[in-house]
């Protein structure tokens, strides 16, 4: 059974192991934790899914891992934990953490060596296996880091890397390689990397740095001779399909048996074909010149012959020279003027091909406002999924460096790049997205967000992740002004894209989820009371499940979160009630006691901490777990008098009053609830002493008659136990 991202929803690799991070979104594809027994990553729950020994809390990983050391077995690891004298403990936990600080300084080494990598999870997995071999032995076990002085120069922190322990060395090999810094020895080097099994991933950034060495820099003859490289990458081309994979095999094939045979395999094999195609617009211009190579590609040859990188300008020369390509004779040929292109401009007409497409991108630049509007409406004439990738490539490089288009032009260019006529599928998706996407963000900058909404919003929105996109979302969101605008408009993008036959698109959920991430705790706060009233307001929306289901598991899996959400969804607290009772996570939370559940939901929200109880005593008005609950609840009603909420501290007080003093009257309880009745005296005592020190928000609400029905319990109280010793008087005397 496939893996899928509970962040993304995207499917996951077949040979996706836990602890790996989504390779869509990059997010943990799965609540887990590591299994202190085993160090293996593994599911929430209370045993672990590979060795079944008992999880431990995360506090107590260190501690654990101490004892295993100490030849505690594993099966009694958790037991023998929780028996630890809390110095102990302190002790074992403290002598951990310096050892796991050492491989934390490592991953980091190992994050910034795969920041040069093409392939991630490099560092995932070294972590995985840094983090099992600890507690070491002897001590540091050469985990120590380069000095800070290294930190400056790249290449010079890659050679201290190379040279260190604990598995970096090939991963800082293959990145001085992709850095164009590398000698010949250090390609024969890389091809000894080749052929060594494993994972697969080093072995494809092998294959891709002997790629680079050979079609950038002309390096590595005697690479050429040997058969070991085309056999890993036909094989690591068969484990995993792709177009980095692919980009390898071809590379590796040229080397070996010629431009020939290339050119034979890619006619044969179609999804190679498409596979090396898919990077010809990668954002790595290398993996695109290397890939155009193999395709015979002149136009992104011709487009990377003016690239920043001299590296990659000479050699998307030499090939174009090679390859007597016409694109050469143009680029010898005098520039034009506007006067001169304008009428061979409106001789063409749509749909266009690629190398129109691309001859009136070149123009864009030469354009008056209007003319360019012009221009751009001649481009948008072609259906978008027709325009030839390469040229589209030029559209997005123009955009990128494009200054502020008019709102016009960047709407209808972002609804002819962003959005389709399929409502089974109404937007397109890719990294090719950003610059259409940065172009109507930078038009919405300026102005309100409900202004904006409309025409052409939908599919901008619906990428909203892209950074300018997510900057200008996020500050429309702090805005208290904005926000409540912002959330009606991503509630109502969910529901218009919903149809009978279709669920809710999930992007609008997610993207605020997202955002809601990036508030931090003081802007979740802030954001709950406008979030609150957009959902009371959704109720039989299309997308109103939607809303409420991503908000439950949020709240679910997300604790340090759970008091900013449970304020933000008063609107729906009927839903989460019924939830909460149907959904066996949220019943591990309160261990099914009504009590425990008040406790929850008073902490998150004090403020509907009598609806809380009220919900609670109706459940279960006969669970022992009251009879102890006076101090938290009279608690709770001081917390609402010091936010000046004194109408509600004591409807809350009067509830659990009335509850505790029925059940004090009735003959068969009596006994059992005539402790908290004693102390409940005190507890109105304290409570009016408080409402005396702290102002009510409304000064001229009437408190008569709550405030009699808290006293008028703990008179009637204290009348059952005068009656009490009166009959008892009465039997002694008699």
């Amino acid at each position: 059974m496939r893996v899928t991202c509970e962040a993304c929803g995207a499917r996951q690799p077949k040979d996706f192991s836990a602890g790996q991070r989504c390779t869509a979104c990059g997010a943990a594809v799965r609540e887990e934790t590591r299994c202190a027994a085993c160090a293996r990553w593994t599911p929430q729950g209370k045993f672990c899914r590979h060795c079944a020994a008992e999880l431990v809390p995360a506090v107590d990983y260190g501690a654990a891992r101490m004892l295993l050391q100490a030849g505690v077995d594993r099966l009694s690891l958790a037991e023998r934990v929780r028996a630890l004298d809390p110095e102990q403990k302190a002790a074992f936990t403290s002598r951990f953490a310096s050892q796991r600080a050492l491989v934390a300084a490592r991953v980091e080494d190992a994050r910034f060596v795969e920041r040069h990598l093409f392939t991630t999870g490099h560092a995932d997995r070294l972590e995985d296996e840094w983090v099992a071999a600890l507690p070491l032995h002897d001590g540091s076990g050469g985990l120590e880091r380069p000095g800070p002085a290294l930190d400056d120069d790249v290449d010079a922190r890659l050679r201290a890397l190379r040279e260190g322990r604990w598995d970096l060395g090939p991963l800082a090999l293959l990145a001085t390689v992709h850095r164009g810094h590398a000698s010949e020895a250090d390609v024969l080097a890389v091809l000894g990397l080749v052929g060594v099994g494993g994972d697969g991933q080093v072995e494809l950034e092998a294959c891709l740095a002997l790629a680079l060495a050979r079609g950038l820099d002309r390096l590595a003859p005697r690479v050429g001779r040997s058969t070991r490289w085309l056999d890993a990458a036909q094989a690591g081309y068969t484990k995993r399909p792709g177009a980095l994979a692919a980009l390898g095999l071809l590379s590796a094939l040229e080397a070996t048996q010629g431009a020939q045979a290339v050119t034979a395999r890619l006619t044969e094999d179609v999804a190679l074909r498409r596979a090396l195609e898919g990077l010809l617009t990668h954002a790595d211009a290398r993996l695109a010149l290397c890939a155009a190579r193999h395709l015979h590609d002149e136009d992104v040859v011709d487009r990377l012959a003016d690239h920043a990188d001299p590296r990659l300008r000479e050699a998307a020369r030499r090939t174009l020279a090679g390859w007597k390509s016409a694109h050469v004779l143009t680029r010898l040929e005098a520039a034009r003027t506007a006067d001169e292109r304008r009428p061979w401009l409106s001789s063409l007409r749509a749909p266009l091909s690629a190398r129109a497409f691309g001859a009136v991108v070149a123009t864009l630049d030469g354009w008056d406002a209007v003319e360019r509007r012009r221009a751009l409406q001649l481009l948008e004439a072609t259906p978008f999924d027709e325009v030839d990738p390469g040229a589209r490539a030029l559209l997005d490089a123009w955009l990128s460096a494009a200054p502020r288009l008019e709102p016009e032009e960047a709407k209808e260019l972002g609804v002819w790049a962003l959005e389709t006529k399929d409502s089974a599928k109404p937007f397109r998706d890719g990294a090719w997205v950003v610059p259409y996407v940065d172009a109507v963000s930078r038009v919405f900058e300026v102005g309100e967000v409900r202004e904006h909404v409309g025409w052409g919003w939908r599919g901008w929105l619906a990428h909203g992740e892209v950074p300018s996109a997510f900057a200008l979302l996020l500050r429309w969101l702090e805005d208290e002004a904005s926000a409540p605008g912002l959330l009606e408009a991503l509630f109502s993008a969910a529901s218009v894209s919903a149809t009978y036959a279709q669920p809710a698109d999930e992007r609008a959920v997610r993207l605020f989820l997202r955002l809601w991430d990036a508030l931090g705790d003081d802007g979740r706060a802030g954001l709950a009371p406008a979030l609150s009233e957009v959902l009371r307001r959704g109720t039989g929306s299309a997308a109103f499940e939607v809303w409420v289901g991503h908000l439950w598991e949020r709240l679910l899996t997300q604790p340090a979160e759970r008091a900013a959400l449970w304020r933000a969804t008063v609107g729906v607290r009927r839903e989460f009630a019924e939830r909460w009772a149907a959904d066996e996570r949220a019943r591990a939370l309160d261990v099914g006691s009504p009590r425990r559940r008040y406790e929850l939901w008073a902490g998150w929200d004090v403020t509907h901490a009598p609806e809380a109880l009220s919900a609670g005593l109706d459940d279960a008005p006969e669970d022992d777990g009251w009879l102890s609950a006076g101090p938290t609840v009279f608690e709770h009603a001081t917390q609402l008098l010091r936010a000046g909420e004194h109408r509600r501290a004591y409807w809350l007080s009067s509830q659990y009053a009335a509850h505790a003093v029925n059940r004090f009257r009735e003959e068969s309880t009596r006994e059992r609830w005539r402790a908290t009745v004693r102390e409940l005296a005190a507890l109105v005592d304290a409570l009016h002493t408080a409402r005396l020190a702290h102002p009510p928000r409304d000064a001229a609400d009437d408190l008569r008659g709550l405030v009699e029905h808290v006293d008028t319990e703990v008179r009637l109280a204290r009348e059952v136990e005068a009656r009490e010793e009166a009959d008892r008087a009465r039997e002694a005397e008699r």
